[in-house]
C-alpha cells in the first residue's frame, strides 16, 4: 500500500474501533475464565473463547469432556486422575485483510484463545461470559421450557484499547456470540453439548471475503487411562484411532477411541486395566468414543453460486494431523515459523497441516497424539451479515456397569459392536435438538432426596426419602390441562458401593403414589440389603412411559421408535447425585456409610473391629474404604487411642458423631501411613469406662 492507503487504513481502523467502544455494555457479565458444566454424566469447561483451558502440551488442566464425570478429589484413593477425553477444542477463523490481501487475519479460538480476554491487552474484549442460570434455575426447565437446562453465553468484540503489535494484528470487525447448551438432567441427552457460534460483521462498510473456519479438537481418550497404563510417557493419549463419517446415521461426526498400540504388547484397547474395577478383575478405563459433530454451518460462498447447486450445500474438508511426541506448541501448524499466509492456507485446506493425513488406517493412528480438523468456508461476509456454525461435542459408549462387567472384560468386541449404535442414536438426538431450536422431549423432574440411618436399633439399613414435589412439575411440551403433561410414572432408586459413577444397581422401582412407600406427601424406601459399615452412593430418578406424539413438532421422527411417538424417558442418575455439587463447586459428593445408633455404654462384649486382621484388599466398598478398619457398637462420645506394640501413641480419634461406628484409615496423627504389624487400641468414655484390644494389619 502507498502512504495514502496507509492513512486511509488507519482512519478506517479508528472508526471501526470507535464504533465498538461506543457499543460496549455498561457492565460486562463475566464470570471466571473457565466456566464448568458438571451436573450430569458429561462434564466440560469453557474458556472465554474456546472449549477447555488454554492448551498446555496435551496436559489435562481441568474438565475436558470428562466421562463419566466425577472429581477424583472426592475419593481418598489414587484412581489415575480424571477421565478427560479432550485436551482442547474450538475453532480457528481467518480471512485476508480487506486493506491488503497480502495481510491475513488469523484468530485462535481453539488452542490458546489468548486473543480474547477482559482487559486491554487482548485484540478482543470479552463482554459476556456467564451462565444464564448460575444456580440451576432452569433445571427441569423451570425457567424457560424452550431452552436447554444449562446455557453458557459468551461474547467478544474488537478491543478499542488494543495496540496492534505488527501489520495485520488489528482485530477483525466481528462480534462473536458463542452459546453453549446442555441437557444434563436427561439420560437421553446428557452425553452431548451443543456449541453455537454467530460471527457477525459489525462494520458499516467493510466486506470480509475469503473467510474460513477450521474446527480443531485435541481428543485423547482418556487422561485417566493413559496415566494408569502408560505412567512413563508424557501427557496426551497416543493410542487413539479416529474416524469420520460424512453421511449416514452418524453424518459429519469425527470421533476417536482408545485402541491397542505398538507402544506396548499388552491388550489396552478401550483402556483395559486388567487389575482394575471393584473386584480387581478388570475395568475399561476409556470405553467412550469421543468427538464432535457438525450440526450446521452457513452455506459457503462457493456452493451458493449456480455452478454448485443446491444452495444449502457446504464445503467440508476433514483431516487428522499427528502431533510431536514430546513438545507440541503449535498444533497442526507445526512450528513458530508458520506465518499467517501458511496458517491461512492450512485453515483453508487442512491437508497442508504438518503431518496431516486423511486415512483412518494411517500408520500414525494408535501411536501418536492426533489433532482432528474440519475446515469450513469460504464465506463472503457483508456488513451486518453473520456466519453461524453449530457443533455437538460428545462422548458416547457403554455404561460403567458394563465397563467393569467380566463379560465385557473378556470380550472387547462387544464395545465395538454396541457403541456405533449408541453414537447413531446420539447423532440423531443432537441434530434434532438443534433443528428443533433447542427444544427436546423431556423426562420428568427428579426429586430431591435424603439418605439417613434407620433410627430403629433393631434394624440395620439405610432409609432414602423424598417428597412428591416433582409430580407437580408438568411436562412443558403438553398443554397444562392435558393429562399427558403430568407424565411422571414412577421413581427408580439406584445404589453404588464403589464410585459415584457406579457401577449402579437398580434396587427399587416405585410407581407414583404407591401406598407401600408413600405416606402423605413423603416417599420412603428402606435399603434392607445395605451392609453394616459399608458406604453407598444413592440416586433417585423419575421416569415416564413415553407419549403417542410430540406436539412441538409432529413431523419429528425419533430414532428409537421410528415415528413421532416419544420413547420412555428417564432422568439422569448423575444429575440426581450431583444436584448440589453442580451449583456449588466446593460441595463434596460422599457416600453414605451404613451405620447404627450409638450404644449407651461401652460394652466389651459388643465392640469389635473389622476386618481384623486387615490384609491388603480385604477391605470392601469404595476404593478409599479398602484401606481402613472400623470399630462397631461404639458409644458416643468416646476416645480411641491406637498404639504400637511397644506403646508408642500412633493415633487419637475423638468420636462425637451420633452413630455407633468409628473408622480408622491407617494414618497417624501426623498424616503418615503406618507399617504392617500388631497395634493396640484403647477405648475410653467420659464416664471412665474403657476396653483394650489388638488389631493385626498387613499392608
Amino acid at each position: 500500500m502507498n502512504s495514502n492507503d496507509n492513512r486511509m487504513h488507519g482512519v478506517l481502523t479508528g472508526l471501526i474501533l470507535a464504533l465498538m467502544l461506543a457499543t460496549l455494555p455498561a457492565a460486562a457479565q463475566i464470570d471466571a475464565p473457565n466456566i464448568f458444566l458438571r451436573r450430569g454424566m458429561l462434564w466440560n469447561s469453557y474458556n472465554y473463547a474456546k472449549t477447555g483451558a488454554p492448551f498446555t502440551n496435551w496436559t489435562r488442566i481441568n474438565y475436558g469432556l470428562d466421562w463419566p464425570g466425577f472429581d477424583p478429589e472426592w475419593i481418598n484413593a489414587s484412581l489415575g486422575g480424571s477421565p478427560s477425553y479432550l485436551t482442547t477444542g474450538g475453532m480457528w477463523f481467518a480471512a485476508p485483510s480487506p486493506y491488503d490481501s497480502a495481510k491475513i487475519w488469523i484468530e485462535d479460538w481453539a488452542m490458546y484463545g489468548s486473543s480474547v480476554g477482559p482487559t486491554g491487552q487482548t485484540r478482543y474484549r470479552v463482554t459476556k461470559h456467564t451462565k444464564r442460570w448460575p444456580q440451576g434455575e432452569n433445571y427441569w426447565l423451570q425457567a424457560d421450557p424452550r431452552e436447554a437446562e444449562e446455557v453458557i453465553e459468551s461474547e467478544w468484540i474488537p478491543n478499542p484499547s488494543y495496540v496492534p503489535q505488527y501489520p495485520g494484528d488489528e482485530p477483525m470487525p466481528l462480534r462473536v456470540t458463542r452459546t453453549v447448551r446442555q441437557w444434563a438432567g436427561a439420560q437421553r441427552h446428557e452425553n452431548f453439548i451443543i456449541v453455537q457460534y454467530v460471527i457477525r460483521n459489525t462494520s458499516d462498510t467493510m466486506t470480509i471475503r475469503g473467510a474460513y473456519s477450521m474446527l480443531m479438537y485435541g481428543i485423547a481418550g482418556n487422561a485417566r487411562a493413559w496415566r494408569t497404563l502408560f505412567p512413563g510417557l508424557n501427557a496426551g493419549a497416543r493410542n487413539n484411532r479416529f474416524n469420520y463419517e460424512p453421511t449416514g446415521v452418524r453424518a459429519r461426526m469425527m470421533y476417536g477411541y482408545a485402541d491397542n498400540t505398538p507402544l506396548t504388547t499388552r491388550f489396552v484397547k478401550y483402556g483395559l486395566d486388567s487389575l482394575g474395577g471393584p473386584t480387581g478383575y478388570g475395568e475399561y478405563l476409556a470405553p467412550g468414543w469421543a468427538g464432535f459433530k457438525l450440526l450446521y454451518a452457513t452455506p459457503d460462498t462457493v456452493y451458493r453460486t449456480p455452478t454448485y447447486p443446491p444452495p444449502d450445500r457446504r464445503s467440508i474438508r476433514t483431516v487428522w494431523a499427528a502431533a510431536p511426541d514430546q513438545q507440541d506448541l503449535y498444533g497442526p501448524f507445526g512450528t513458530a515459523s508458520a506465518g499467517t499466509q501458511l496458517r491461512y492456507q492450512i485453515i483453508k485446506d487442512p491437508t497442508q497441516a504438518a503431518e496431516s493425513f486423511t486415512s483412518p488406517f494411517d500408520s500414525r493412528m494408535a501411536q501418536r497424539r492426533i489433532w482432528s480438523l474440519m475446515s469450513l468456508g469460504p464465506w463472503t461476509i457483508r456488513p451486518g451479515d453473520s456466519v453461524v456454525i453449530a457443533v455437538g461435542e460428545f462422548v458416547g459408549g457403554i455404561s460403567y456397569n458394563n465397563a467393569v462387567d467380566s463379560a465385557y472384560v473378556r470380550d472387547a468386541s462387544r464395545i465395538g459392536s454396541e457403541t456405533p449404535v449408541i453414537l447413531r442414536n446420539m447423532s440423531s438426538a443432537m441434530q434434532q435438538a438443534y433443528d428443533n431450536q433447542f427444544n427436546v422431549p423431556d423426562p420428568p423432574a427428579a426429586p430431591r432426596y435424603t439418605v439417613k440411618m434407620n433410627p430403629d436399633p433393631t434394624k440395620i439399613n439405610n432409609i432414602i426419602e423424598w417428597t412428591d414435589e416433582a409430580e407437580a412439575i408438568l411436562d412443558p411440551d403438553y398443554p397444562p390441562g392435558d393429562t399427558a403433561a403430568a407424565d411422571l410414572a414412577g421413581y427408580r432408586v439406584y445404589r453404588s458401593s464403589y464410585l459415584p459413577i457406579g457401577p449402579w444397581k437398580l434396587i427399587a422401582d416405585i410407581k407414583k403414589g404407591d401406598a407401600i412407600y408413600k405416606a402423605g406427601t413423603l416417599y420412603s424406601y428402606e435399603d434392607v440389603d445395605a451392609v453394616l459399615g459399608i458406604p453407598y452412593y444413592y440416586a433417585v430418578t423419575s421416569y415416564d412411559n413415553g407419549h403417542p406424539s410430540w406436539p412441538p413438532r409432529t413431523t419429528n421422527n425419533f430414532i428409537e421408535t421410528g415415528s413421532n411417538r416419544v420413547p420412555p424417558l428417564e432422568s439422569s442418575i448423575y444429575a440426581s447425585l450431583y444436584a448440589h455439587s453442580s451449583v456449588d463447586p466446593n460441595y463434596v459428593v460422599r457416600p453414605f456409610r451404613t451405620t447404627q445408633p450409638p450404644r449407651e455404654t461401652l460394652d466389651k462384649n459388643a465392640v469389635f473391629v473389622s476386618p481384623n486382621p486387615f490384609v491388603l484388599r480385604s477391605g470392601s466398598g469404595t476404593p478409599d474404604d479398602k484401606a481402613r478398619v472400623q470399630f462397631f457398637n461404639m458409644p458416643s462420645p468416646c476416645t480411641i487411642r491406637i498404639y504400637t506394640i511397644r506403646g508408642d501413641l500412633v493415633r487419637t480419634i475423638h468420636h462425637t458423631q451420633p452413630d455407633g461406628i468409628v473408622t480408622w484409615n491407617f494414618q497417624t496423627d501426623y498424616g503418615q501411613f503406618i507399617v504392617s504389624g500388631i497395634y493396640v487400641y484403647h477405648i475410653e468414655t467420659p464416664e471412665g469406662e474403657s476396653i483394650t484390644g489388638k488389631i493385626g494389619i498387613v499392608r
